[in-house]
């Protein structure tokens, strides 16, 4: 049985705002997860991943760029018919939320590209054109559709199985294998109208390949299958060591698989036995492919997490990384102008100590400091060009003089964790840190005097608008608020505002003030100085981890997943700008209201010069259609609470774990259904309900 989609193709360039915003300046080319490479000839290759990433070398691999404008969709697998004809499959996430499936084609080598207009409900995880007209993309659910005109057109149909196909492979244009969870193999042999089941077990396959019509290869998590006979019969593999993500063959004996922590097996006998290679990352490896460049003579291209791109000449077993930049995780960013600033983060060690990233050229560069500590650093705070402050563990102080060259370390008199440092100048400052300790120095670190804050919780950031006026936050079960007006002297403690512990804290002027609620969504704000404090309306699905204030207007937040979203009237309204990568961005800074950096995971530097650019509103639309899940956490079971609009209507609920898979999938007949989580591991869970064309989204935390 299949359906036939009248297809019409909206044909445009795609501008992702925000790569146009946001450039890449560590780790180079480009830091996302790469899910996809293959070479049409010898010189000509792409590689395609998370965020829209699409890459492209034009000699043989040396080499690699952005091309074109990246869609905002995350690819998960790309083929070319030719050096200039392709094809892309993923999801579309450009809200954030919850995605749906794209297929995308190009003409002109990746610099435009197509998208058909008819998305799927699910996600598609592969692509494989068996000749230039056709072609086959399959995904979640058993989603599978078939093009005979080169991608003009697409027809869905049956597989007879929902298992998550996650490869195809075709030996002519009617032959093929789709592999997918729980050892999954279907064959076809009428091109895709009618799937045989071949195969399956309880372990997941990901990747297949034929390198001739009978002999056959797919392998998954710890397992390895072939067949001899074209699918009749398929045995194990019993030699490989490993998950393998992704394998190729240039024949029936010689291949290639890759996966978990950049492992790399190659294989001579047609599987009886395989060679690790040291791939000299850990980074997942999610393909593999193998480009003839002359007779004889074979390239072996690698990609996966956080960018990695690696080559290899087949005849040895010397890996060389493409990807350049370090990969540490990035946790707090500084600048003094435009060009000078400095990252927090874990950074190599020097001699033994902790060392400070600085910059003096905008972020093209880093150099490692010495910060005469051993202890890691959290928060650092420069009152002008020289003079500079960090505070960390252990009750770490230390200080610069010369812009941040060199770094002395300072006695601060406690041993406590310092989470926050700030300086109203070059002499005097406060840090705070755990179990309510606030520290004071009146002459540039030289001594610490411990101030009385009236609390034992844990205090994370600390802001102060003038010598005497100041606030810390804190809190863990519920939220803490101190504020002084003497210089820290005394404090005064403001408790039972939102039940949350408080995150950070800054005030652009002395008037407005904004409070950032942990692992939440929203913000306090003031506009009397601290008087008085009310929610904002900041409206995001992820944790929101950093945010900076060019003035009380206009601010930036980052969070976790590449979350980044834009206030210019002082968070009366946000704007969800385009994601740049799936990467945490755990802190932002700007030098003015252009310029601006964001760190993050797997060494992410992002830089701006147009201060942050420009995104879609959060429609009210978007915010009525917002479930109500409680209790949130959850332990055992959730319920599911619906606005005024669809209260009584029977729905389908689907719930997703963090990586976008569907863990439950049932039917609801309105507000107050109850649905049993139990068998959840603890974390972060998001929920999407469908009923007559109206989608509502919620997030929940399982304990």
């Amino acid at each position: 049985m299949k359906k036939y989609i009248i297809l019409f193709l909206v044909v445009f360039m795609f501008h992702n705002m925000n790569g146009q915003s946001w450039q890449w300046m560590n780790p180079l080319p480009q830091g996302n997860y790469l899910t996809s490479v293959c070479f049409p000839d010898a010189n000509t290759g792409y590689a395609v991943g998370a965020d829209g990433t699409i890459l492209k070398t034009i000699d043989g691999g040396n080499t690699w760029a952005m091309t074109g404008s990246g869609p905002q969709a995350s690819l998960s697998s790309i083929c070319f018919t030719d050096v200039n004809t392709g094809f892309a499959v993923g999801w579309d996430d450009t809200t954030y939320l919850y995605p749906h499936g794209v297929i995308l084609k190009t003409t002109d080598g990746g610099v435009s590209w197509t998208r058909w207009s008819n998305d799927t409900a699910q996600i598609l995880r592969t692509v494989f054109f068996a000749d230039p007209n056709t072609g086959y993309a399959a995904g979640d659910y058993g989603t599978f559709y078939k093009t005979v005109n080169g991608g003009n057109t697409w027809t869905a149909v049956s597989l007879g199985s929902w298992t998550y196909i996650r490869s195809l492979w075709f030996t002519s244009a009617t032959t093929g294998y789709a592999v997918g969870e729980q050892e999954t193999i279907l064959k076809t042999t009428d091109g895709g109208m009618n799937w045989t089941t071949q195969h399956h077990w309880t372990m997941n396959l990901l990747s297949v390949c034929f390198p001739s019509p009978d002999t056959g290869y797919a392998g998954g998590d710890v397992t390895m299958l072939k067949t001899i006979n074209g699918g009749a019969t398929w045995t194990y593999c019993t030699n490989y060591p490993s998950d393998c993500y992704s394998l190729c063959f240039k024949d029936s004996d010689h291949g290639i698989a890759v996966g978990w922590h950049g492992s790399i097996y190659k294989t001579a006998d047609g599987g009886g036995s395989w060679v690790e290679e040291p791939s000299g990352t850990h980074s997942i490896l999610r393909s593999i492919c193998q480009v003839q460049f002359s007779p004889g003579n074979y390239k072996n291209f690698a990609v996966g997490e956080y960018g990695i791109i690696l080559v290899n000449n087949d005849a040895d077993t010397t890996w060389i990384s493409k990807r350049t930049g370090r990969t540490d995780q990035l946790s707090t960013v500084y600048f003094t102008d435009d060009n000078t600033g400095f990252i927090l983060g874990f950074n190599p060690l020097i001699q033994g100590n902790v060392s400070i990233l600085k910059t003096t050229d905008g972020g093209i560069s880093w150099s490692p400091k010495s910060s005469n500590t051993t202890s890691g650093l959290s928060s650092i705070c420069f009152p002008d060009f020289y003079t500079g402050y960090c505070c960390g563990w252990a009750g770490a102080i230390v200080k610069t003089s010369d812009g941040g060259e060199t770094w002395t370390a300072l006695s601060s008199g406690t041993t406590k964790l310092l989470k926050s440092i700030c300086f109203t100048d070059i002499n005097t400052g406060w840090a705070v840190g755990e179990h309510g300790t606030i520290i004071k120095t009146g002459d540039g670190g030289a001594s610490w005097v411990a101030q009385t804050s009236g609390t034992t919780v844990s205090l994370n950031s600390v802001c102060f608008t003038s010598n005497l006026k100041g606030f810390a936050v804190g809190g863990g079960n519920y939220e803490t608020i101190l504020t002084t007006t003497d210089g820290g002297n005394t404090w005064s403690v403001w408790t039972g505002l939102v039940n949350s512990d408080l995150m950070y804290v800054c005030f652009p002027d002395s008037s407005t003030g904004y409070i950032l609620v942990n692992n939440g969504s929203y913000f306090l704000k003031t506009t009397d100085g601290g008087t008085t404090w009310s929610r904002d309306t900041t409206y995001s699905f992820f944790s929101i981890y950093s945010a900076f204030f060019t003035d009380n207007h206009t601010g930036i937040v980052t969070g976790t997943q590449g979350l980044m979203m834009k206030t210019t009237d002082g968070g009366a309204n946000w704007f969800m700008l385009p994601r740049v990568s799936y990467n945490s961005l755990f802190s932002v800074n700007f030098t003015n209201s252009s310029t601006g950096y964001a760190v993050g995971d797997s060494g992410t530097i992002l830089k701006t010069t147009n201060g942050g650019g420009f995104g879609v509103s959060i429609p009210e639309k978007a915010r009525a259609n917002k479930l109500r899940i409680y209790p949130d956490p959850a332990k055992e079971t959730i319920s599911i609470g619906l606005s005024e609009q669809g209260t009584k209507k029977a729905g389908s609920v689907y719930i997703y774990n963090i990586t976008g898979q569907v863990l439950i999938q049932l039917e609801i007949l309105g507000s107050g259904s109850v649905i049993d989580v139990s068998f959840l591991s603890p974390g972060l869970y998001f929920v999407k309900y469908f009923s007559d064309g109206v989608i509502k989204t919620a997030k929940f935390v399982k304990e």
